[in-house]
């Protein structure tokens, strides 16, 4: 979350702090069940597709994200 927050400084129109939190914190939501415990570490489940979607979609379950959240993420 650092480098988001950081990059964010650097705009010329930053977004708010608590944007930074709830992004960095759900942008990877999508990543949840996607891998297998294997002997060797972990495998990525294959099928899983559009990163972005995926978090959205399930981010969408709980709250609701302002327009601004959802681009980033």
């Amino acid at each position: 979350m650092f480098a988001f927050e950081e990059a964010n400084k650097k705009l010329n129109d930053p977004v708010p702090g608590d944007y930074v939190v709830i992004c960095g914190l759900l942008h990877d939501l999508c990543k949840v069940n996607a891998y297998e415990k294997m002997d060797k570490g972990y495998e990525s489940i294959k099928g899983i597709k559009g990163h972005a979607t995926v978090s959205l979609s399930r981010i969408g379950e709980h709250i609701q994200l302002t327009p601004e959240e959802d681009d980033i993420i």
